[in-house]
């Protein structure tokens, strides 16, 4: 509905603001969609205390999520597989009523990123692996575009990081994390390198 694309307007342009969300949540019930909306009151309400294990209120809200995000996780397991990914495993998380990460191989987002950016238009952050041999493509790859976190939990080449370090496309990066032991230092320094390099002048 074009209301609907209003307000994802709206909160992708304001994506660190809860208010265009709350709005949406009463729109939501407004629609007789009911769940998606305590989602986002339940998430937003949680987000400030979410690590208080512990806490009585936290711990409800973390129940309540959980009870809310089920049948949403089944219904995009299903969707990733009909995209015919499914055999390596993909998974999103949902923050503040949206999905907010995604983690897959490099080549799902080379390969499927229009679509995934499409279905996940509000997507903060990246957990990307199988990244070894991918890096040049990837770097290439525009849906990386307003990415604001990038996680590299895997083992790659320095070809690899090379690659990435000149992407165009991350301009909107401001958190890096990668994985790194003592024979792959030397693509730790190169990672190190980006923030003073200009590549991605946002990155903290």
């Amino acid at each position: 509905m074009n209301e609907e694309r209003a307000f994802r307007a709206a909160i992708a342009a304001h994506p660190d603001d809860d208010a265009p969300r709350l709005a949406f949540a009463d729109c939501l019930d407004e629609h007789d969609r009911p769940a998606e909306a305590e989602l986002i009151r339940v998430q937003i309400e949680l987000e400030p205390v979410r690590e208080d294990y512990g806490d009585a209120r936290a711990d409800v809200l973390r129940g309540r999520e959980e009870a809310l995000l089920r049948p949403l996780r089944d219904g995009e397991s299903k969707w990733l597989a009909g995209l015919g990914c499914c055999r390596f495993g993909a998974d999103v998380e949902y923050r503040r009523g949206f999905v907010d990460a995604l983690k897959l191989p490099a080549r799902w987002l080379v390969e499927h990123g229009a679509a995934l950016r499409t279905r996940y238009p509000l997507l903060r952050k990246l957990v990307v692996f199988r990244l070894n041999g991918w890096g040049a493509r990837l770097a290439a790859c525009e849906h990386l575009r307003g990415v604001r976190e990038l996680d590299l939990p895997c083992w790659y080449s320095d070809a690899d990081a090379d690659a990435l370090a000149g992407s165009p496309h991350l301009q909107a990066l401001d958190v890096l994390h990668y994985w790194t032991g003592n024979w792959q230092a030397n693509i730790a320094g190169q990672l190190r390198l980006l923030g003073a390099s200009g590549a991605w002048p946002k990155l903290r």
